[in-house]
């Protein structure tokens, strides 16, 4: 497993220093793709469907190497 600088700023969102900031700009937990992406990239990612592509196979890379549990919500 490699931990890229994209790995580390993600999982600075799931830091308590971070959480108040995080849920105010995305909402509570579970955080989904585009959420996470618009973190990542600002509003371009709503433009940009490859940055939203890019983060998706960062988080399954991450569901794969065991740092996060990937669930189906349904809403």
């Amino acid at each position: 497993m490699r931990l890229t600088s994209r790995k580390k700023e993600i999982l600075s969102y799931f830091e308590p220093d971070n959480r108040e900031w995080v849920t105010g700009e995305i909402g509570q937990p579970p955080f989904d793709v585009s959420g996470l992406a618009y973190l990542l990239h600002g509003m371009g990612s709503f433009v940009k469907r490859h940055q939203v592509e890019s983060t998706r196979r960062t988080l399954e890379a991450m569901v794969k190497d065991g740092l996060f549990e990937k669930i189906t919500s349904y809403e």
